[in-house]
């Protein structure tokens, strides 16, 4: 390619490159695959706006060309204020991070205003997190898997619009009293190996319909003291090899319709279970129960009783689905009520 054809091209990639039209940056594609000079151009000048073309079709992948995913995060960028404006303008509803060369795009991605779902994996997020996460306004999903966050921040009570939150494979140590203040939020799972800390706040949840914690190892669930009236909570999964007992904070779940309570160390069950009066499906599976309240029986829309390995079975998977067959069993092996 000849100098004069050289300088023409590039002054033609520096048009469509920045139009930001998704067929103009297709046609400089095109035009950079045919000379490693003009690639090495772009790549020198423009390879933040190549990050942010990333950026802007992530929602679309299969309409990422390899060649702009493979330089999106190769080093880190300053962002310029029209480039920034141009970040909050991109239609990105969807989003995962998970690798930390990545943690240098973080300041730029709190910058999606019209993002709807955001996932992090294998993150160290605590400073961006904290620093940024109430920028999301419009966040409705937010998933956070290892990534080592010992805490929330405050901010996130201000996400108004979130409706499920999962936290897994953390080392969350409490939630924070803010977030009483997610009021749409209708998903919460916890899943790590440390003692988590459950605010008395979470009884403003009034929308909270799936309720998820699992501890393993060690770990313990510290329930809050108050009584809370969550009348949405029809689901409840609760797994934790250190729990004794069922807490009193499922008495509070009046509307609950399935509640688990497996893989525990439960030798009683408390009588008051049977004034959850909705309850349609009961898992104490894995649990050493010699025995269950004759208070059950009063569950008259329980269609699923789950007593697999428990010490009332001699086989190693009993699951009830019949209300005959399962108030002959509850008949069978009731004990005085406790508690």
């Amino acid at each position: 390619m000849k100098l004069e054809e050289y300088n023409n091209a590039q002054n033609h990639l520096r048009i469509l490159i920045e139009s930001w039209e998704k067929r103009n940056i297709d046609l400089a594609l095109e035009l950079m695959s045919t000379e490693a000079k003009l690639q090495a151009f772009i790549y020198s000048r423009y390879l933040p706006f190549l990050k942010l073309f990333g950026l802007k079709y992530l929602n679309q992948l299969v309409e990422i060309p390899n060649l702009l995913y493979k330089f999106r995060f190769s080093r880190g960028i300053e962002y310029n204020p029209t480039q920034l404006n141009i970040i909050e303008s991109i239609p990105i509803n969807r989003l995962m991070l998970s690798s930390q060369q990545q943690l240098r795009e973080i300041s730029a991605i709190f910058r999606l205003k019209k993002l709807k779902e955001l996932t992090f994996v294998n993150l160290p997020l605590w400073k961006q997190l904290a620093s940024n996460i109430n920028n999301l306004e419009q966040l409705e999903e937010l998933y956070i898997i290892r990534t080592g966050l010992t805490k929330l921040p405050e901010s996130i009570g201000q996400l108004k619009k979130l409706r499920k939150l999962h936290l897994k494979q953390n080392q969350i140590n409490s939630l924070p009293n803010s977030f009483g203040q997610l009021n749409q939020l209708e998903e919460l799972i916890i899943s790590q190996h440390q003692t988590i800390s459950i605010p008395a706040s979470i009884g403003h949840l009034k929308k909270l319909e799936h309720l998820s914690i699992y501890i393993w190892g060690n770990g313990q669930i510290l329930f809050p003291d108050l009584a809370c009236t969550l009348l949405a909570i029809t689901t409840f999964h609760l797994r934790c090899p250190q729990l004794k007992e069922i807490p009193l904070f499922v008495y509070s779940l009046k509307n609950l319709k399935r509640l688990v309570v497996s893989r525990s160390q439960l030798t009683k069950v408390p009588s008051w279970l049977g004034q959850l009066s909705q309850l349609e499906s009961l898992d104490l599976s894995h649990n050493p129960l010699p025995s269950l309240p004759p208070s059950l029986q009063e569950l008259k829309h329980l269609t699923e009783l789950n007593v697999t390995r428990t010490k009332m079975n001699k086989s190693s998977d009993i699951i009830l689905q019949d209300k005959q067959q399962i108030h002959y069993f509850l008949q069978k092996h009731s004990s005085p009520d406790i508690g």
